[in-house]
């Protein structure tokens, strides 16, 4: 009989990589409405909330928000649209040839935006 240990295992998981662990906690306030929305989504996806959270967040994909260059592109587009429909207004009451010519200027004007933006 020899006296010689054999390695004694530990139980259980093998312990988790620092990547893998979960060591951070978001606290998140939601409205009733905002909850059942969360719950019922979750379910029909048959995930936890968490899951879904965790999943919606790794999925994602988020919009920047407009700068203040494209908010002046689209404030003058919408300018644009208000004189067109000015000069519909023009056309059928003094004629189309003077309607044209505003036309051909708000086209003109409207290029010039868009090739600014590259579109």
């Amino acid at each position: 009989m020899t006296n010689e240990k054999s390695p004694k295992r530990k139980g259980g998981r093998p312990p988790k990589s620092a990547t893998e662990k979960r060591r951070y906690r978001f606290t998140l306030k939601v409205c009733t409405a905002e909850k059942f929305d969360l719950l019922t989504k979750a379910g029909q996806a048959g995930m936890t909330p968490t899951e879904y959270i965790r999943q919606s967040v790794a999925h994602s994909v988020v919009k920047e928000r407009m700068t203040p260059e494209l908010a002046e592109f689209r404030r003058d587009v919408c300018g644009m649209k208000n004189n067109l429909n000015q000069t519909a207004h023009v056309a059928n009451r003094d004629g189309y040839a003077f309607a044209a010519q505003m036309n051909r200027e708000l086209c003109a004007r409207l290029d010039n935006a868009l090739k600014h933006f590259g579109l």
